[in-house]
């Protein structure tokens, strides 16, 4: 008598849904990565510098309004970051910096400041246009099948 082989295919949505989060997080990583480097890039641009006499470091040749900022210390370059946080069904990327004038120089600032300074500075982005200059890469690497 011939011998009857069985095949059973499980299919647990469970593991499928926990594989696709893997993937789908390991995507977002690459895509912070991506938009990171690309940040640091932009601000990397050193300019000549001189010290007061108080110690501290000036720039002698500064970015211009619309400009990414140019390197004085390199503090902000040095800070920019990424994190992927994956919660039940979400995954987010957030690409950043916790250095205190960052969003000054993103966004540009009018107005006072702690010190009663009054201050009115164009914006020198370097973060949100590091994310549009990916945009067509970030497609790709969510476009690729699973």
């Amino acid at each position: 008598m011939a011998k009857v082989y069985k095949i059973t295919i499980k299919f647990s949505p469970n593991t499928a849904m926990y594989q696709m989060g893997n993937e789908i997080e390991r995507r977002m990583e690459k895509v912070a990565m991506l938009i990171e480097s690309t940040a640091v890039k932009k601000i990397s641009r050193g300019q000549p510098v001189r010290r007061t006499a108080s110690g501290r470091l000036v720039g002698l040749d500064p970015s211009k309004p619309g400009e990414p900022p140019k390197v004085v210390t390199a503090r902000l370059k040095q800070s920019v970051t990424h994190v992927v946080n994956r919660e039940e069904f979400k995954v987010t990327a957030q690409v950043g910096t916790n250095v205190e004038y960052s969003r000054r120089l993103e966004l540009g600032f009018v107005g006072s400041d702690s010190r009663g300074r009054v201050i009115s500075m164009a914006a020198r982005p370097w973060l949100r246009p590091s994310f549009a200059d990916n945009l067509g890469r970030i497609k790709s690497i969510f476009e690729k099948k699973i």
